[in-house]
């Protein structure tokens, strides 16, 4: 689940076996919002994307977290993943 600006949220249902670790920043690509088996959302998700002017596309879809982040990962941020990965999965091939 991402917890996104302007009290919007996005989760997927993921397999047992997946995992996310989500360090102030969005990962979530494309999201099917008509897939409601899988996807759960706030109804406004793209329209305060739009909104603010930094509604992105990926082959014509909504992009999550394109649309969501800042236009760069800070290096605090990127140091939370990689050390959530590695707590995760000490083995990962995370660099």
């Amino acid at each position: 689940m991402e917890i996104l600006t302007g009290h919007q949220y996005v989760a997927n249902k993921y397999p047992d076996d997946k995992y996310s670790i989500y360090p102030n920043m969005y990962f979530l690509g494309n999201v099917d919002f008509s897939d409601t088996a899988k996807v759960i959302a706030s109804k406004d998700v793209e329209a305060v994307a739009e909104k603010a002017n930094h509604c992105k596309e990926v082959d014509g879809k909504f992009y999550n977290a394109n649309s969501c982040n800042t236009d760069y990962y800070l290096a605090g941020n990127r140091s939370r993943a990689y050390a959530g990965f590695k707590l995760m999965e000490p083995d990962s091939k995370v660099g």
